[in-house]
């Protein structure tokens, strides 16, 4: 059992975001890498074994068939992470600095984890998601089944959570498989069926996670206004970001500055949402998808060669 590594999930749709992530890892924070394969081509695990990353299949306790691969439905199985100390990783990021000292986040809580609507942390720094929006759909059903949870209707030490990127102990692990149990009959309701579930099963355990601040997990930076299409709450963000927000990229590193800041360092970029840069047609903002690509196409050198 290695002290710590990264672990990330992947079927062959999503590979050309695992293969940016894996060189951005080993380029800023080299460690050891997990891939758990849910659907991988063969040419796609050979080019991860080339590269001394291992790969896993898992029989995933939370059977939800949601084209979307949040690493949260690695922290359900035990027998997914290899590591004492785990920082899960979405497929669709790109590490941009050495984030090895997210281990050491650890020492005092055993999940650290950005808020849902992380994109919200970037102009508040103390925000918390209300755990109340993770709930499943049909959310008066949950609490009568689970009337535990009316609690969470008032403030709370437990907030919704972002699957984007976490740290995490891999002891807890099993504690929360065992909540997540729990919930079976409403693993198709929730809406995020990753994130949310595992904020419910955090408050269902007593953890109060450590919440990390926006530049660990920078998403929705990336696309322009009109990326949005008809949905009006990303549209806003978007739009937000274009009149108030401006970006410096420089070998294979950015910086942001909100008007009237300094700048500073982005830790890890996150291209969720539909607009991925490795899709043709594709609308991201300029600079990112150049930045995407340096990573994309860096050579990734042997792990024992890296440190």
């Amino acid at each position: 059992m290695q002290p710590f590594g990264f672990v990330t999930i992947s079927d062959h749709n999503y590979f050309p975001g695992v293969r940016a992530l894996i060189n951005s890892i080993r380029h800023s924070a080299p460690a050891p890498i997990t891939v758990i394969d849910e659907g991988l081509r063969p040419e796609q695990l050979e080019w991860l074994r080339r590269n001394d990353v291992e790969t896993r299949r898992v029989r995933r306790s939370i059977p939800v068939n949601d084209p979307r691969f949040g690493c949260c439905y690695a922290l359900f199985d035990i027998d997914a992470a290899p590591y004492e100390r785990i920082v899960c990783i979405d497929p669709d990021a790109i590490v941009l600095t050495d984030v090895r000292h997210l281990a050491r986040t650890l020492d005092d809580k055993p999940i650290a984890v950005a808020s849902g609507n992380s994109f919200r942390t970037l102009m508040q720094s103390d925000y918390r998601r209300k755990l109340h929006h993770a709930f499943p759909r049909n959310k008066w059903r949950f609490l009568f089944n689970h009337p535990r949870h009316l609690r969470h209707l008032l403030p709370s030490p437990f907030f919704a959570v972002s699957s984007g990127v976490m740290a995490v102990r891999r002891e807890l692990l099993p504690r929360i498989r065992e909540a997540a149990l729990q919930y079976r009959p409403f693993f198709e309701a929730f809406r995020l069926p990753d994130q949310d579930l595992l904020s419910v099963c955090l408050a269902t355990t007593g953890i109060a996670a450590e919440k990390l601040p926006f530049e660990m997990n920078a998403a929705f930076l990336h696309a322009p206004p009109e990326a949005s299409g008809i949905n009006a709450h990303t549209r806003r963000k978007y739009e937000w970001v274009s009149r108030n927000v401006r970006f410096a990229f420089h070998d294979g590193h950015m910086e942001l500055a909100i008007r009237g800041s300094r700048p500073r360092p982005i830790d890890v970029l996150h291209y969720a949402g539909v607009n991925k840069p490795w899709k043709p047609g594709a609308r991201l903002r300029p600079g990112f998808r150049e930045l995407w690509m340096h990573y994309h196409d860096l050579d990734a050198p042997p792990l024992a060669a890296a440190g």
